[in-house]
């Protein structure tokens, strides 16, 4: 319950960062299509409010934020801590560099089926550098955890 708690603290005293959170739960949670529709929202509302400014985020800010509460995770890491390959690939369509003959024939069908599109990286940083608040990369993350993320650890997916 703390957890809970401390998170609706934060929340309330950090509204603007709603989305951004919102976005590492589900990242969490391994929730594809709730990952495609807030960032596609985030989007829209970007397109619609150029003039009144509502939120400070898009969503290639959205797709690089890392936790300020303890974990320093950012979306990447959070699917690899929930065990979601979905996710990861997802992630790493949107925001790497990751060469797209690394992406399964099934991933990009259901980015199709999903309406995502990789987008230009214009000189963002490739989420695959991100580190958390203990200076862990998404890859060497996934080597302490284990599981799923053995096979990626040996194709070099999550490492730059």
């Amino acid at each position: 319950m703390l957890p809970a708690l401390r998170e609706e603290s934060y929340i309330l005293a950090h509204p603007g960062e709603r989305k951004p959170r919102a976005f590492l739960e589900l990242c969490r949670n391994g929730d594809v299509p709730e990952i495609v529709e807030l960032l596609q929202a985030d989007d829209e509302e970007d397109e619609e409010d150029e003039e009144e400014e509502t939120s400070t985020w898009n969503a290639q800010d959205i797709l690089r934020y890392q936790d300020p509460n303890g974990t320093g995770f950012s979306g990447l890491h959070a699917a690899v801590a929930g065990q979601s390959p979905e996710v990861a690939w997802l992630l790493l369509l949107l925001a790497s560099q990751l060469d797209m003959k690394h992406f399964p024939a099934e991933v990009m069908q259901e980015a199709v089926a999903l309406g995502v599109e990789r987008p230009d990286m214009g000189g963002r940083q490739d989420i695959r550098s991100l580190r958390d608040a203990q200076g862990r990369s998404a890859e060497q993350l996934a080597a302490e955890v284990g599981g799923p993320w053995s096979r990626w650890l040996g194709m070099g997916l999550l490492g730059e």
